[in-house]
């Protein structure tokens, strides 16, 4: 019986501890506001972070390739430059080479000059007395001596021989062109002259010709103006005779009384052409004037009329106005009246009604030990 006891102790202990967590559970849901509030969804948050770390893992590998290839470029480049500096030696040793086989000192044009060993290889001056005897040291030449003169002098008397051949050639083609060049522009000039006396007399003759054909337009022009000038004269003079004519037997002198009537109706007339009224005419506008006269009396009579009972009818509008106001004002000042008394009854029954919430109702303030048990329990 007591090992049974202690088996049922432990089951509910176990039932109580899962209760327990999973009220603890309960109140972390509900006392969480973000949470009860908005949700949150596992599986989106899920996706998100498979998300985010396949990105991840995506920019990793990016980078990693992107290293491996700056790597093998800086290789690249590292054996492009060790073979461009291996280039440059290379031609710098066949420039040295090519030098040093193509381009000795001693195969220069003043190598003569600069040979260290000239004075070994020197001959002595006269040749011809050479005395074999004295050595390179001995006096074979004096100061002031000039051994090549001679052939110095006949090289130079060719020389100025040749010189004075060419110029004198130069001479000869100079003058020849020159000359050439004068026969060409005077050849030139012939040639514009005798144009320049073509272009003129080709000139001169389209001028004769034009003034020919202006001299022959002028008096043509000169004869259709007279011509015309007589059938002008000729028709003024037959227009004039119509309208002497005209004027002798037409309805404005015979004072034809048809002729006054207008187009636009039988009540008007052509003022040039009217030539007065008829007594049947004027007892008819004086009828017409006297009827208008009257009308008008009547209208102004009517309108007098009128306006009297408009004035009648404003008056009574303003009495009855003001009666309406005199009204509306008495009614105003009732109803303040009574909204007056209304809200001095209403002041009354709050003040009683607070006096009886303070007094007899709130008699019991709640203490903090009332507010500390609410969000103790999620039920």
């Amino acid at each position: 019986m007591e090992i049974l006891s202690v088996v049922v102790d432990k089951k509910e202990a176990e039932a109580i501890e899962r209760r327990r967590h999973r009220e603890a559970l309960r109140q972390e849901r509900i006392f969480n506001v973000r949470e009860r509030t908005m949700g949150v969804d596992t599986s989106a948050l899920d996706l998100q972070s498979a998300e985010r770390s396949r990105r991840e893992k995506f920019e990793d590998e990016r980078h990693q390739a992107y290293a491996k290839e700056m790597v093998r470029n800086d290789k690249l480049a590292t054996l492009a430059s060790l073979r461009h500096n291996q280039d440059l030696r290379e031609m710098a040793k066949e420039l040295n080479n090519f030098r040093f086989q193509n381009q000795r000192a001693d195969t220069r044009r003043e190598w003569d000059l600069n040979d260290p060993d000239a004075k070994l290889k020197d001959k002595p001056a006269r040749t011809s007395d050479f005395d074999r005897s004295l050595g390179l040291s001995a006096a074979q030449v004096f100061d002031g001596e000039d051994l090549a003169a001679k052939s110095r002098q006949e090289v130079q008397k060719t020389q100025r021989n040749q010189w004075a051949e060419a110029q004198k050639i130069e001479k000869d083609f100079k003058t020849q062109v020159e000359e050439f060049e004068k026969h060409k522009f005077a050849q030139q000039q012939l040639e514009n002259i005798a144009s320049f006396q073509k272009m003129e007399e080709e000139a001169e003759s389209q001028k004769a010709a034009e003034r020919k054909a202006l001299r022959d337009f002028n008096l043509q022009q000169a004869e259709e103006r007279k011509q015309r000038e007589a059938e002008r004269a000729q028709q003024d003079l037959q227009d004039k005779l119509t309208e002497i004519k005209n004027n002798i037997f037409g309805d404005t002198l015979t004072e034809n009384p048809a002729v006054a009537m207008s187009a636009f109706g039988s009540h008007r007339v052509i003022t040039d052409r009217w030539k007065g009224m008829s007594p049947e005419q004027v007892e008819e506008i004086r009828r017409i004037r006297e009827k208008q006269i009257e009308e008008k009396q009547t209208e102004q009579t009517m309108r007098k009329t009128m306006e009297r009972q408009w004035d009648d009818e404003r008056i009574r509008q303003a009495k009855t106005s003001t009666l309406m106001e005199r009204s509306s004002a008495r009614q105003r000042r009732e109803q303040q009246k009574k909204l007056i008394e209304e809200n001095r009854r209403l002041a009354k029954e709050q003040a009683a009604k607070l006096n009886h919430l303070d007094h007899e109702v709130y008699t019991n303030p709640p203490t903090a030990a009332y507010f500390n048990q609410f969000n103790t329990t999620s039920r």
